[in-house]
């Protein structure tokens, strides 16, 4: 049986069009290594989609990605995982 968890995350805002609509052309390769990175990171060897970035865009210097990059604009995104069961 199979279900699924929901997650959020205080991420940069620049990341958004790339997680949402799986398009990175807004990002330099550098952003895209850092998306990656992190998404590897946490998500790994799991069935995941992020499903909504909400519009609370913040400047902050400590979010949930800040070991991939620097401070910045963030937003809260959400993250439906698939978890086999």
């Amino acid at each position: 049986m199979s279900s699924f968890e929901i997650e959020t995350y205080e991420l940069p805002t620049h990341w958004a069009c790339y997680f949402i609509n799986a398009d990175p052309s807004c990002l330099d390769d550098a952003d895209i290594a850092e998306a990656d990175g992190w998404w590897e990171e946490t998500f790994p060897c799991q069935s995941v989609s992020c499903v909504d970035v909400k519009e609370d865009g913040h400047f902050c210097k400590y979010h949930d990605a800040d070991r991939w990059c620097l401070a910045g604009e963030v937003a809260t995104f959400t993250f439906l995982i698939h978890k086999e069961g």
